[in-house]
């Protein structure tokens, strides 16, 4: 029978060695970089599997393989550890002055306009608040969310399974825009057509991404082959430059497409798309995001709804 009270006896440093058998299923390789001997870590784990009371690894000739136990075990230790870093980081910040610190994370079709109104309305409502804004693909972001490293993900919501411990909120409805240099050939047509767009190279995002994942089902709803691709880029400033360069194409959301329109690099062609998108706050469900973080959420909802009444 397990004892109730062995977690008061594992340290910090256990705990990251567990993480590391973990991520690597090597007990050979976690006693080297652990300075320990395969033996002594070998011995180390049967005891701790027994303080548990359940298996955390299934052994085998190739490595250990993490049971069920092991990755709820290894989640919440990621969590505690991060958590950890995270105080700690903000204790030093506020030696500084500030009072709390919200880590946001953001990908490139949120990041335009809602964002950086949202950031400045939050230096008016909470002054002492520091918001730690990161842009990425939301494959990247959502380990962050779900091992808390980031508060909050505000991103388009694909039609997909987040994990059960996630909660969503909607915030507007995005729509996906095709874009082309403001010199093309085909801003001169009345009427753009799939048939058309696919006689053009164009500008891919990393297949990574969710702009890569739209681009195939619009294509696949068209039921068009798809197009020849000069390159993968991440960044819509860059894709907007070489847009305004060549005769490519681009998928882009209509909000960053309206930022570089009205900067004179592209326009906007009138194809539409077929897809209906929206743009929404992404949580952990058991973490209460505090006075800052529902200062945030009402931010993003505030600046989302002048944006929405304000667009054409």
């Amino acid at each position: 029978m397990a004892r109730r009270d062995w977690s008061a006896h594992l340290r910090m440093r256990q705990i990251r060695i567990l993480l590391a058998l973990h991520d690597t299923g090597n007990l050979s390789r976690t006693a080297r970089a652990s300075a320990m001997t395969q033996p002594a870590l070998s011995k180390w784990l049967k005891e701790l599997e027994h303080d548990v009371g359940a298996p955390l690894f299934v052994r085998h000739s190739k490595g250990l393989v993490p049971t069920g136990a092991c990755d709820l075990l290894a989640e919440r230790c990621r969590l505690l550890l991060n958590d950890l870093a995270r105080t700690i980081d903000l204790l030093d910040a506020y030696k500084e002055g500030v009072e709390a610190k919200l880590h946001v994370g953001t990908t490139p079709a949120a990041s335009t306009e809602v964002i950086p109104a949202s950031v400045a309305a939050m230096a008016q409502r909470l002054p002492r608040t520091m918001l730690v804004v990161r842009e990425g693909p939301i494959d990247l972001l959502l380990p962050q969310l779900q091992d808390g490293r980031l508060d909050l993900i505000v991103s388009v919501l694909e039609d997909r399974h987040y994990g059960g411990d996630i909660a969503q909120s909607r915030l507007y409805r995005e729509h996906m825009v095709i874009v082309a240099g403001t010199a093309h050939p085909l801003h001169q047509k009345h009427a753009v057509t799939w048939d058309a767009v696919t006689a053009y190279p164009w500008v891919g995002a990393p297949r990574d991404s969710l702009v890569h994942r739209e681009l195939m089902h619009e294509f696949a709803l068209a039921n068009q082959p798809l197009p020849e691709f000069l390159g993968d880029i991440s960044s819509s400033v860059i894709t907007s430059n070489v847009l305004a360069r060549t005769e490519a194409l681009a998928l882009m959301s209509r909000r960053s497409a309206l930022l570089f329109e009205r900067a004179g690099l592209i326009r906007i062609l009138k194809l539409p798309m077929q897809r209906r998108l929206y743009v929404g706050a992404l949580w952990r469900k058991e973490l209460r995001l505090g006075e800052s973080g529902d200062a945030f959420l009402q931010c993003l909802r505030e600046s989302c709804k002048a944006f929405t009444e304000s667009t054409p």
